[in-house]
This record gives C-alpha cells, sequence and structure tokens, in this order.
C-alpha cells in the first residue's frame, strides 16, 4: 500500500499493521521523521521495521534522530532496497 500523508499513514498501520515500512522523509504535511517518531513510541506500532528514504543530505542523521532502524539515500538500486529490507527484518 501507498499513503500519501502522514495522518493517513498513522490511522492506517494502527488498523492494518504491516510487516515493514518504508517512509519518505518528503511527505506533503508532516514529514517522515515526525511521523516515524509518533510510530517507535506508541506501543501498537513501535516493532515495525522502518526504513527511511530520501535525497535529503543528512537523511542518516535524520534517521537515526527519529527512531528509524535503516534508511537508503536516493537514488538507490532495487538491490539496495532488498538488501536493507533484509536487515531490517532479521
Amino acid at each position: 500500500s501507498t499513503l500519501s500523508t502522514g495522518e493517513k499513514v498513522i490511522q492506517t498501520i494502527e488498523t492494518y499493521p504491516p510487516d515493514i515500512i518504508l517512509m519518505d522523509f518528503s511527505l506533503p504535511g508532516e514529514k517522515g521523521d515526525s511521523i516515524t517518531k509518533r510510530l517507535k513510541s506508541n506501543k501498537k506500532t513501535n516493532t515495525i521495521p522502518i526504513i527511511m528514504i530520501s535525497a535529503h543530505h543528512a537523511i542518516e542523521q535524520v534517521a537515526n534522530e527519529s527512531g528509524a532502524d535503516m534508511f537508503l539515500a536516493k537514488p538507490f538500486s532495487m538491490n539496495d532496497l532488498l538488501v536493507t529490507i533484509q536487515q531490517a527484518t532479521k
């Protein structure tokens, strides 16, 4: 599933928890780091692995500060994505 706003993310994930979340930093409205912090502070969603993706110059720092499990800097290859997903779900 793809969701385009932070509020949709929170509502949907609490109802239908996914196995993993690919969180873009640049979302309209609430940014991905803020949504990640909310998800990681919620007992219902804090165990779901989150991979933050972005072309932001400091994505590693942003991902770490928000509590994301992993990060990927754009652009990335499909192989990089698959390896990161495997690492995040171990």
